[in-house]
């Protein structure tokens, strides 16, 4: 904990922020091309981003249940309304290898192809 607090520290966060940058970067280009009812809102802050499956007129079980049996597991966002509503938001972990990134976002593509 106290090297969090050093300049090796800096260091490591600097390179962990270029990383997630860059994945989030992969990510819009990725879902721009190949799915571009799939809208990625700006990233705020640390390693989550969210999706927007607006565009695609899936309801939220629709969207749930397509993504499950495509084994994509991202966070839904329905926890932030009140009342308890369905929302086509949906959170994605950032904090990964590009690779496994990539098979999650071609899951979610071919979930949505196949819907």
């Amino acid at each position: 904990m106290e090297k969090a607090y050093t300049e090796e520290g800096e260091s490591w966060l600097n390179q962990a922020l270029d990383y997630l940058q860059k994945n989030y970067n992969f990510m819009v280009e990725f879902l721009n091309k190949e799915c571009p009812a799939v809208k990625v809102l700006k990233m705020e802050a640390a390693y989550l981003a969210v999706l927007d499956f607006e565009d695609t007129k899936m309801t939220y079980e629709q969207i749930k249940s397509t993504l499950a049996d495509h084994a994509v597991l991202i966070e839904d966002l329905i926890d932030f309304f009140y009342p308890p509503q369905g929302t086509t938001f949906f959170r994605i972990n950032l904090a990964c290898t590009k690779k496994k990134l990539q098979l999650c976002l071609q899951r979610i593509v071919d979930s949505i192809a196949g819907y």
